[in-house]
């Protein structure tokens, strides 16, 4: 700050120095005998300790929240490396088996979310209200996050059975053909070949 004149600079020091005692008053207001200090202290300390318990509910909300997006962004690093349905039968059948691992956890899953909606809502409690908007907003977030999770995880789950059951029947008729191939009576002229490849096709249909 720059004071053009020293008037003005006493002016403003004076000003400062009401303002500043003013506001040490604010926060501990003068108590003229000691059982009114005493009164005062309990009060103060009874402050402290409900701002600890804030700080430490906020604290468990916090962590939890972090913890929980971190083991959303695992579980859908282990999804992504399951949504490609293409491959042999063995790929898809070990895709499956994982799949069908994470789709067993998601009950225990549903609790860890549910509890930390409960933190998320002790820590809004004593929280201001852009704050508790905040916190809405993160829990929001994470909640449609795991819905889009648990869907993915379902369709996923659906799509390799069927793909893996298009392969079952594709191996079943490779080895009807095989033995049909083997089996084969040869005829004498090019004719009989065809008309015994007919009726052959319309048995194994």
């Amino acid at each position: 700050m720059q004071w053009p004149s020293y008037a003005d600079g006493q002016d403003h020091l004076m000003k400062w120095m009401v303002d500043t005692e003013a506001a040490l008053r604010a926060d501990v207001d003068l108590k003229n005998t000691l059982q009114e200090k005493r009164l005062q202290l309990q009060n103060l300390r009874s402050t402290i300790q409900q701002c600890e318990c804030n700080v430490y509910d906020h604290q468990q909300y916090h962590d939890s929240l972090q913890a929980a997006v971190d083991w959303m962004t695992l579980m859908k690093d282990r999804v992504g490396m399951c949504d490609d349905i293409s491959g042999d039968r063995h790929t898809l059948q070990n895709k499956f088996d994982r799949v069908q691992e994470l789709l067993a956890q998601i009950p225990d899953n549903v609790n860890k979310i549910s509890v930390m909606e409960e933190k998320g809502a002790k820590a809004m409690d004593t929280t201001a209200l852009k704050g508790r908007q905040g916190i809405q907003q993160e829990l929001d977030i994470l909640k449609m996050d795991w819905e889009n999770y648990t869907t993915q995880v379902r369709s996923l789950h659906d799509n390799l059975d069927r793909a893996i059951e298009h392969w079952i029947k594709y191996e079943e008729q490779h080895k009807k053909i095989s033995h049909w191939v083997k089996d084969f009576p040869l005829k004498s002229t090019v004719e009989d070949n065809q008309h015994q490849l007919v009726r052959s096709q319309e048995l194994m249909q």
